[in-house]
Order: C-alpha cells, then sequence, then structure tokens
C-alpha cells in the first residue's frame, strides 16, 4: 500500500485548536485556546437533509485565568461561541462555570468528562478544554522557569505525575526521570 500521504486528494473536514498562555505574574497566567471547525465540502444535514454549505462550523474561545496557590487552580473562565451550527448550542455557554475552584493536576481529564462530559456540556468545549489543560502545564512551567527562584520554588509543589511516566523519555527508571526526581529531591530538601 502507498504512504497515506500519497494518498491525501482534497480535504474535506478542517479543524484548529490554538493554546496560548499569557503571563500576568510569577503566579498567575490566562490560557486561552480556540477550536475552529471548518467544512470545506457541501454536506446534508442528518436532521433536515438540507445543503449545509462550506464555511465555519464551530468557532469557540475559552480562556482560564490559572493561580498558583500550590498548584494550578482556575480562578475564571470566560467562554465565547462565535459561531456554532445551531442556535441551541448556545445554551452551553455557561456549561463550564463549575470549572472555578479546580485545579489543573493529574486527574483533570476524569473530571472533565464526569461533570462536563456527555448531556451535561458541549464535545467541542471539552475537547478543547483538555487541550488547553496539556498546554496550560506547558506554560505554567515556562512562566515558573523564568528565573531561578520562581522554578526552585516551583519545584517544591510539583506534583510529578506532570512529569514521571508521562512518555517515554520521561519514564520512572529512565535517565531523565531520575535526573529530574533527583534535583527535585534537592530542591526540596533545600526548603526544610
Amino acid at each position: 500500500m502507498a504512504n497515506l500521504k500519497s494518498l491525501i486528494k482534497d480535504p474535506i473536514h478542517s479543524r484548529s485548536i490554538t493554546v496560548n498562555t499569557h503571563r500576568i505574574d510569577d503566579d498567575a497566567m490566562v490560557v486561552e485556546g480556540r477550536l475552529r471547525d471548518d467544512r470545506l465540502t457541501e454536506t446534508y444535514s442528518i436532521t433536515k437533509g438540507e445543503v449545509m454549505p462550506v464555511g465555519v462550523i464551530h468557532d469557540m474561545t475559552i480562556r482560564l485565568l490559572v493561580r498558583d496557590d500550590g498548584g494550578m487552580n482556575i480562578e475564571k473562565v470566560e467562554v465565547e461561541l462565535n459561531h456554532v451550527p445551531r442556535h441551541d448550542c448556545l445554551m452551553v455557554h455557561d456549561s463550564l462555570d463549575g470549572l472555578v475552584g479546580l485545579k489543573i493536576a493529574p486527574g483533570f481529564t476524569n473530571i472533565v468528562r464526569k461533570q462536563f462530559g456527555g448531556s451535561k456540556g458541549c464535545a467541542h468545549l471539552n475537547s478543547l478544554l483538555l487541550s488547553m489543560a496539556s498546554a496550560a502545564v506547558q506554560g505554567w512551567w515556562t512562566n515558573k522557569a523564568g528565573s531561578p527562584d520562581t522554578l526552585k520554588k516551583a519545584s517544591v509543589n510539583l506534583d510529578r505525575r506532570f512529569l514521571i511516566d508521562t512518555c517515554m523519555i520521561w519514564k520512572n527508571d529512565g535517565d531523565l526521570a531520575q535526573m529530574a526526581i533527583k534535583a527535585l529531591d534537592a530542591d526540596n530538601n533545600a526548603g526544610e
């Protein structure tokens, strides 16, 4: 069989998710995510049978104010539904308000699926939110690694599950994970 890249011809759908993290100060950041779906060919509506034209299907944005209070605490949530396929979709605007007070931490994906998944929310907002959570961890570290002092302070509160066994490179018994554990233990012991 040919390589998959050689089989690509006419695109029919495009989804883009972008996530940007904006520093507020050493302990706070705004994480902004945007999901956009574009229909690149005409289709037929499953509910009405009418032709659905080429164009935007979804264009939505989520903003999270995340503050470090010993973890990545979500303090505020904003949702913008710039384009949705049905007027009824607008009812999900406030569906993520329950994020306030939650922490982005290991287990966050399960919490999102349980509290906001299925008929309790919007599949597209949840998909965006889960992409934002992993990107928020990267942004949080980037914010903390801006100086040796903030990095050392962050290391004391680090939940190792953000790193260890998250991929092959960070496997628990691997060299990189062992170096990180040793450095984190040294930072934690220095704080005592």
